[in-house]
């Protein structure tokens, strides 16, 4: 190939990246999807369905817990993904632990070993004494490099490649980190004191499936999501399907469920759900809010459901969001 030909390549690259970075929706298709697509009918029994599909994705603890000066660690072996460490700071005496879910450019290391990250929460939680378990999602941080194709940077293009596969199985990335998810809470439950209540916290991806978390077994006192806020049907009728990873969406899920339908069933069994964004993110819309507004106050579970958007910030973890979050974590009021 010519220099002038590899210019060319180059360019051509850089122009789509920056296209699919922002693209232009053609509304009328989008339009005409929200129009084919059917009624879910009874969508706790989609919600349901979706929940219970099989799995490919399979974890297996490699040994039990180990204490490395302050913190214990579980080495975990992955069927579909590298394998990896979930971690943990565990007090002598806590009445609560925190699960952190990161985002897809975040990763444990920043929760638990980076003091100038704005995501280091360990300080924190030794000061409150509370306990707190993070571990890296599959296409991030340390399991990044070792994912479907080895030394691939990008979250984004090795999201791509494993739903191009995981199509051929009947299955979607968004299921497949459901079923870790599972796995890890499962463990993390066998671990903790009893009497502890468990709020699970998620950044952006992270928040996504704190969602969802409470539906998979271990039982979760408070849920706190941060920087994630949008129904699927939003997503279509704005045309910007584009602003989520391929994690976002399971199969036949415009046709089974949305986000109000996981928060009121959470809702139902207890738990508390925090919604936290900024109100110049794009991936965040204030009618997916109003939404789970309505359909908790029609069943009559508003109570167990708060929201806060946050003036002149967009998808970025501020100091303010972050303060807004540890309120939360210890109840404090917000005056």
């Amino acid at each position: 190939m010519t220099i002038t030909k590899k210019i060319a390549s180059a360019y051509r690259i850089l122009r789509d990246a920056k296209a699919a970075s922002d693209p232009q929706p053609q509304m009328q298709i989008f339009e005409a999807l929200a129009k084919i697509s059917n009624s879910v009918g009874d969508s706790s029994i989609g919600l349901d369905r979706s929940l219970e599909l099989p799995s490919i994705t399979n974890c297996i603890a490699s040994g039990s817990w180990k204490k490395i000066n302050d913190e214990h660690s579980l080495e975990v072996k992955s069927t579909l993904f590298s394998d990896f460490n979930l971690r943990a700071y565990i007090p002598s005496e806590y009445n609560q632990a925190i699960v952190f879910l990161p985002g897809s450019i975040t990763g444990a290391i920043d929760v638990m070993c980076d003091p100038k990250s704005d995501f280091f929460l360990k300080s924190f939680c030794e000061r409150e004494s509370i306990a707190l378990f993070v571990w890296d999602w599959p296409l991030q941080g340390e399991r990044k490099k070792d994912a479907l194709y080895k030394n691939t940077q990008s979250h984004s293009i090795l999201e791509r490649e494993y739903s191009r596969i995981l199509t051929l199985y009947g299955t979607s990335l968004w299921h497949e980190y459901l079923a870790e998810l599972r796995f890890c809470l499962e463990e993390i439950n066998k671990l903790i004191d009893d009497n502890a209540e468990l709020t699970v916290v998620g950044w952006s991806q992270g928040a996504w499936f704190s969602y969802f978390s409470p539906l998979l077994g271990t039982p979760i006192d408070k849920v706190i999501a941060a920087g994630s806020c949008a129904t699927f049907s939003d997503l279509v009728d704005f045309g910007a399907t584009h602003v989520h990873g391929f994690f976002y969406y399971p199969c036949n899920a415009i046709n089974s469920f949305d986000l109000d339908d996981v928060i009121n069933r959470t809702a139902s069994m207890g738990t508390k759900t925090n919604i936290l964004f900024g109100d110049n993110d794009r991936g965040c819309f204030p009618s997916s809010l109003q939404c789970i507004k309505t359909t908790l106050e029609k069943n009559n579970k508003l109570q167990n459901f708060h929201s806060r958007i946050l003036p002149s910030a967009g998808h970025v973890f501020t100091t303010e969001m972050k303060m807004n979050i540890l309120k939360l974590i210890t109840e404090q009021d917000y005056n």
